[in-house]
């Protein structure tokens, strides 16, 4: 066991649970905080995603084939994330597209592999090296009819054309960790504040614990020695007063 005195010991047991508490609440609350940003952001993500899908779809039909958005209206109806800069990209991945610009890359030929071996009706992921979160839909073309349907999980289960490639929605993670960050360090601020505190705390419960505890070792080494002349000027009424009146 460490060799500490007493008082140590006591600002030990008031300080340390105090710090351990502080560091895990600022930890948990930042985990915490940050699930439940990506959590928001994937659900805004797939509502625009699904806005931008009718509005390509529409424009597709009309003959346009303009992938930018231009239901801007319906978008701020969903979210309010332009203040936070919360940036959505839609783009089109495709295996074989008429546009080039569309052409599917690597990363997106293995989500697009994923459509194939499973029967989802989207993927999000998370891709740290850009620092974003992507939501996917897949694309499937029946080419008799030259349709162009975004399918559920039934829909790709009965096999309703092919898949041709996928819509995507890219989202700044950005705006969240910056919201975190800035959580963190007010929580850092707080807890820090609080440890403060309890170190003050702690040091008055301990001097006002080991000094009479001081004061009656002076007195009973004194004692030892022959000195009978001796006089506790403590007068608690405590267990420590007690036992200096006993002696």
């Amino acid at each position: 066991m460490i060799n500490l005195s007493l008082r140590k010991k006591l600002l030990a047991s008031i300080v340390l649970p105090v710090i351990i508490c502080a560091v895990a609440f600022v930890l948990t609350s930042s985990i915490k905080m940050r699930n439940q940003g990506v959590a928001n952001l994937v659900d805004k993500s797939i509502a625009v995603l699904d806005i931008n899908i009718l509005d390509y779809t529409h424009n597709h039909v009309s003959g346009n084939d303009n992938s930018e958005l231009e239901a801007k209206s319906l978008i701020k109806g969903i979210t309010s994330d332009e203040a936070l800069g919360q940036n959505y990209k839609f783009r089109i991945a495709s295996i074989n597209p008429v546009n080039k610009k569309h052409l599917a890359t690597k990363d997106d030929l293995e989500l697009i592999d994923q459509f194939i071996n499973s029967e989802v009706d989207k993927i999000v992921k998370i891709d740290k090296s850009k620092n974003n979160l992507m939501v996917v839909r897949p694309v499937f073309i029946d080419e008799k009819q030259v349709f162009t349907e975004c399918h559920n999980k039934e829909a790709i289960s009965s096999q309703f054309g092919s898949l041709r490639g996928m819509f995507v929605m890219e989202s700044d993670l950005k705006p969240i960790h910056n919201q975190v960050n800035t959580t963190v360090l007010y929580n850092s601020m707080a807890g820090l504040l609080i440890i403060i505190i309890s170190v003050i705390i702690a040091v008055f419960i301990s001097k006002s614990l080991t000094k009479p505890i001081v004061e009656l070792r002076s007195i009973t080494e004194n004692l030892a020695v022959g000195d009978l002349n001796q006089e506790f000027k403590h007068q608690s009424k405590d267990e420590i007063g007690l036992l200096a009146r006993s002696c």
